[in-house]
Protein backbone atom coordinates (compact mmCIF):
# COMPACT_ATOMS: atom_id res chain seq x y z
CA UNK A 1 0.00 0.00 0.00
CA UNK A 2 1.29 3.57 -0.76
CA UNK A 3 0.86 6.63 1.73
CA UNK A 4 0.22 9.89 -0.11
CA UNK A 5 0.28 13.28 1.94
CA UNK A 6 -2.56 15.13 0.45
CA UNK A 7 -2.92 18.18 2.82
CA UNK A 8 -0.45 19.22 5.36
CA UNK A 9 -2.12 22.21 7.19
CA UNK A 10 -0.86 24.61 10.38
CA UNK A 11 -2.22 27.45 12.44
CA UNK A 12 0.24 29.02 14.38
CA UNK A 13 -2.44 31.01 16.41
CA UNK A 14 0.63 32.71 18.76
CA UNK A 15 2.80 33.51 16.46
CA UNK A 16 0.00 35.52 14.48
CA UNK A 17 1.90 39.01 15.27
CA UNK A 18 5.31 37.89 14.69
CA UNK A 19 6.81 39.85 11.63
CA UNK A 20 7.46 38.08 8.67
CA UNK A 21 11.08 39.16 8.73
CA UNK A 22 11.38 37.60 11.97
CA UNK A 23 14.38 34.91 12.38
CA UNK A 24 13.30 31.42 14.55
CA UNK A 25 15.71 32.82 17.32
CA UNK A 26 13.35 36.01 17.78
CA UNK A 27 9.93 33.64 18.58
CA UNK A 28 8.73 33.48 21.81
CA UNK A 29 5.86 31.85 23.48
CA UNK A 30 3.63 32.47 26.21
CA UNK A 31 3.07 29.67 29.46
CA UNK A 32 0.08 27.45 28.07
CA UNK A 33 0.36 29.09 24.74
CA UNK A 34 -1.91 27.02 22.21
CA UNK A 35 -0.45 25.78 18.59
CA UNK A 36 -3.59 24.09 16.51
CA UNK A 37 -2.11 21.87 13.68
CA UNK A 38 -3.67 19.34 10.97
CA UNK A 39 -3.15 17.09 8.60
CA UNK A 40 -4.71 14.67 5.93
CA UNK A 41 -3.01 11.32 5.27
CA UNK A 42 -3.90 8.80 2.70
CA UNK A 43 -3.34 5.03 1.83
CA UNK A 44 -4.10 3.35 -1.72
CA UNK A 45 -5.49 0.33 -1.30
CA UNK A 46 -7.26 -1.89 -3.70
CA UNK A 47 -11.34 -2.16 -4.15
CA UNK A 48 -12.50 -5.45 -2.17
CA UNK A 49 -16.21 -5.14 -3.13
CA UNK A 50 -18.54 -4.26 -5.98
CA UNK A 51 -21.81 -3.05 -5.52
CA UNK A 52 -24.13 -4.21 -8.90
CA UNK A 53 -27.72 -1.99 -9.14
CA UNK A 54 -30.18 -3.55 -11.19
CA UNK A 55 -33.74 -3.07 -11.60
CA UNK A 56 -36.89 -4.56 -13.36
CA UNK A 57 -39.76 -2.83 -14.79
CA UNK A 58 -42.90 -4.13 -16.99
CA UNK A 59 -46.00 -2.59 -17.98
CA UNK A 60 -49.59 -4.12 -17.58
CA UNK A 61 -53.51 -3.13 -18.37
CA UNK A 62 -53.87 -2.56 -14.44
CA UNK A 63 -51.30 -2.12 -11.16
CA UNK A 64 -51.90 -5.63 -10.27
CA UNK A 65 -50.98 -6.33 -14.11
CA UNK A 66 -47.61 -4.63 -13.86
CA UNK A 67 -46.76 -5.82 -10.49
CA UNK A 68 -47.22 -9.49 -11.13
CA UNK A 69 -45.82 -9.21 -14.62
CA UNK A 70 -42.83 -7.15 -12.60
CA UNK A 71 -42.33 -9.64 -9.90
CA UNK A 72 -42.21 -12.65 -12.04
CA UNK A 73 -39.48 -11.22 -14.00
CA UNK A 74 -37.62 -10.40 -10.77
CA UNK A 75 -38.10 -13.67 -8.90
CA UNK A 76 -35.93 -15.27 -12.17
CA UNK A 77 -33.54 -13.06 -11.92
CA UNK A 78 -32.90 -13.29 -8.51
CA UNK A 79 -33.14 -17.32 -9.04
CA UNK A 80 -30.91 -16.92 -11.67
CA UNK A 81 -28.09 -14.82 -9.58
CA UNK A 82 -28.09 -17.07 -6.67
CA UNK A 83 -27.47 -20.16 -8.77
CA UNK A 84 -24.63 -18.23 -10.50
CA UNK A 85 -22.44 -16.81 -7.71
CA UNK A 86 -20.66 -18.73 -4.88
CA UNK A 87 -22.46 -19.25 -1.59
CA UNK A 88 -21.31 -16.85 0.92
CA UNK A 89 -19.75 -14.31 -1.59
CA UNK A 90 -23.17 -12.51 -2.41
CA UNK A 91 -25.94 -10.15 -0.94
CA UNK A 92 -29.27 -9.56 -2.88
CA UNK A 93 -31.48 -6.98 -1.16
CA UNK A 94 -34.69 -5.56 -2.47
CA UNK A 95 -34.61 -1.79 -3.17
CA UNK A 96 -37.50 0.84 -4.24
CA UNK A 97 -40.65 -0.17 -5.45
CA UNK A 98 -43.08 1.92 -7.57
CA UNK A 99 -46.45 1.06 -9.57
CA UNK A 100 -47.82 4.36 -11.21
CA UNK A 101 -50.37 4.84 -13.54
CA UNK A 102 -49.38 6.21 -17.45
CA UNK A 103 -51.57 8.84 -18.55
CA UNK A 104 -52.74 9.70 -22.09
CA UNK A 105 -52.02 12.95 -23.25
CA UNK A 106 -54.82 15.96 -22.33
CA UNK A 107 -57.40 16.79 -24.93
CA UNK A 108 -59.30 20.20 -25.47
CA UNK A 109 -62.24 19.88 -23.14
CA UNK A 110 -61.75 15.91 -22.08
CA UNK A 111 -59.51 14.54 -19.52
CA UNK A 112 -56.51 12.41 -19.01
CA UNK A 113 -56.96 8.81 -19.26
CA UNK A 114 -55.03 5.81 -17.70
CA UNK A 115 -53.87 4.19 -20.84
CA UNK A 116 -51.54 1.28 -18.58
CA UNK A 117 -49.87 0.83 -15.61
CA UNK A 118 -45.74 0.57 -14.46
CA UNK A 119 -44.39 -1.55 -11.76
CA UNK A 120 -40.43 -1.25 -10.96
CA UNK A 121 -38.01 -2.32 -8.57
CA UNK A 122 -34.57 -2.39 -7.91
CA UNK A 123 -31.96 -4.74 -6.88
CA UNK A 124 -28.88 -4.09 -4.92
CA UNK A 125 -25.99 -7.49 -5.22
CA UNK A 126 -22.84 -6.59 -3.15
CA UNK A 127 -20.44 -8.89 -3.88
CA UNK A 128 -18.02 -9.32 -1.36
CA UNK A 129 -15.55 -10.75 -4.59
CA UNK A 130 -15.35 -8.10 -6.84
CA UNK A 131 -13.54 -9.88 -9.64
CA UNK A 132 -17.66 -12.30 -9.62
CA UNK A 133 -18.53 -8.79 -11.32
CA UNK A 134 -18.66 -10.25 -14.86
CA UNK A 135 -20.68 -13.14 -13.79
CA UNK A 136 -23.10 -11.36 -11.67
CA UNK A 137 -23.58 -9.04 -14.91
CA UNK A 138 -24.19 -12.23 -17.25
CA UNK A 139 -26.44 -13.56 -14.97
CA UNK A 140 -28.20 -10.52 -14.63
CA UNK A 141 -28.18 -9.71 -18.29
CA UNK A 142 -31.44 -11.33 -19.11
CA UNK A 143 -33.33 -9.88 -16.88
CA UNK A 144 -32.42 -6.75 -15.36
CA UNK A 145 -31.43 -3.48 -16.72
CA UNK A 146 -28.18 -2.14 -15.17
CA UNK A 147 -28.34 1.05 -13.32
CA UNK A 148 -25.15 0.92 -11.89
CA UNK A 149 -21.77 -0.74 -10.96
CA UNK A 150 -19.61 0.61 -7.95
CA UNK A 151 -16.02 -0.53 -6.64
CA UNK A 152 -15.40 0.54 -3.34
CA UNK A 153 -13.44 -0.40 0.05
CA UNK A 154 -15.13 -2.45 2.30
CA UNK A 155 -16.07 -0.94 5.60
CA UNK A 156 -14.34 -3.94 7.28
CA UNK A 157 -11.06 -3.13 5.07
CA UNK A 158 -11.52 0.56 5.71
CA UNK A 159 -11.62 -0.57 9.69
CA UNK A 160 -8.00 -2.60 9.11
CA UNK A 161 -6.59 0.36 7.27
CA UNK A 162 -7.84 3.33 9.46
CA UNK A 163 -5.27 2.19 12.65
CA UNK A 164 -2.75 2.61 10.54
CA UNK A 165 -3.82 5.93 8.62
CA UNK A 166 -4.26 6.83 12.45
CA UNK A 167 -0.51 6.11 13.17
CA UNK A 168 0.79 8.26 10.23
CA UNK A 169 -1.31 11.27 11.27
CA UNK A 170 0.20 10.85 14.92
CA UNK A 171 3.94 10.41 13.28
CA UNK A 172 3.24 13.30 11.27
CA UNK A 173 1.54 15.77 13.84
CA UNK A 174 4.44 15.23 16.54
CA UNK A 175 6.97 15.88 13.55
CA UNK A 176 5.02 19.29 13.17
CA UNK A 177 4.77 19.51 16.76
CA UNK A 178 8.92 19.49 16.64
CA UNK A 179 9.24 21.76 14.23
CA UNK A 180 7.46 24.42 15.96
CA UNK A 181 9.73 23.68 19.49
CA UNK A 182 12.56 24.11 17.21
CA UNK A 183 11.45 27.40 16.25
CA UNK A 184 10.57 28.77 19.79
CA UNK A 185 13.59 27.55 21.13
CA UNK A 186 12.29 24.64 23.33
CA UNK A 187 12.66 20.71 23.54
CA UNK A 188 10.46 18.82 21.74
CA UNK A 189 8.54 17.57 25.54
CA UNK A 190 8.10 21.01 25.89
CA UNK A 191 4.95 20.90 22.98
CA UNK A 192 2.03 18.56 24.83
CA UNK A 193 -1.00 17.56 23.26
CA UNK A 194 -3.84 18.87 24.66
CA UNK A 195 -6.94 18.19 21.71
CA UNK A 196 -7.02 15.87 19.67
CA UNK A 197 -9.62 14.88 16.95
CA UNK A 198 -9.94 12.31 13.46
CA UNK A 199 -12.02 12.03 10.60
CA UNK A 200 -12.38 9.96 7.51
CA UNK A 201 -13.24 9.76 4.07
CA UNK A 202 -12.95 6.86 1.37
CA UNK A 203 -13.00 6.96 -1.96
CA UNK A 204 -14.86 4.59 -4.55
CA UNK A 205 -14.86 4.02 -8.80
CA UNK A 206 -17.19 4.03 -10.63
CA UNK A 207 -16.96 2.28 -13.77
CA UNK A 208 -18.30 4.80 -16.71
CA UNK A 209 -21.84 4.89 -18.88
CA UNK A 210 -19.79 3.93 -22.11
CA UNK A 211 -18.51 1.00 -20.21
CA UNK A 212 -21.79 -0.22 -18.66
CA UNK A 213 -23.64 0.39 -22.00
CA UNK A 214 -21.06 -2.12 -23.82
CA UNK A 215 -21.44 -4.38 -20.60
CA UNK A 216 -25.02 -4.54 -21.12
CA UNK A 217 -25.12 -5.46 -24.71
CA UNK A 218 -21.72 -7.97 -23.97
CA UNK A 219 -20.86 -10.57 -25.85
CA UNK A 220 -21.11 -14.26 -25.87
CA UNK A 221 -22.63 -15.59 -22.52
CA UNK A 222 -19.86 -18.48 -22.34
CA UNK A 223 -17.19 -15.11 -22.27
CA UNK A 224 -17.56 -13.40 -18.63
CA UNK A 225 -17.33 -10.04 -18.80
CA UNK A 226 -14.37 -9.31 -16.94
CA UNK A 227 -13.78 -5.30 -15.09
CA UNK A 228 -10.82 -4.15 -12.80
CA UNK A 229 -11.80 -3.21 -9.44
CA UNK A 230 -9.02 -0.40 -9.46
CA UNK A 231 -8.56 1.29 -6.44
CA UNK A 232 -9.46 3.80 -3.41
CA UNK A 233 -7.66 6.39 -1.53
CA UNK A 234 -8.19 5.50 2.34
CA UNK A 235 -7.90 8.60 3.67
CA UNK A 236 -7.83 10.15 7.25
CA UNK A 237 -7.47 13.43 8.53
CA UNK A 238 -6.61 14.54 12.24
CA UNK A 239 -6.05 17.97 14.41
CA UNK A 240 -4.61 18.64 17.52
CA UNK A 241 -3.75 21.31 19.61
CA UNK A 242 -0.62 21.44 21.65
CA UNK A 243 -0.03 23.53 24.49
CA UNK A 244 3.73 24.53 24.99
CA UNK A 245 4.73 24.09 28.57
Amino acid sequence: MKMKKILLAMSLGAMASVPAAASAADLTAAPDAEITLSTTVARTVPNDEAVLTLAVTRQGATAKDAQKAMLTVLNQGMKALRAALPAGKAVLQSGSLYTNPNYSQAKKGEGVKILNWTSREEVRVTLKDPSLAGEAIDAANRYFEFSGLQFRVSRDASLRNRSDLMADAMADLGAKAAVVAKAFGIPASGVKVYKLSFGGQTGNYYPQAPMLMAVRKAAPAADSVEMSPGESDVSLSASAVFKIK
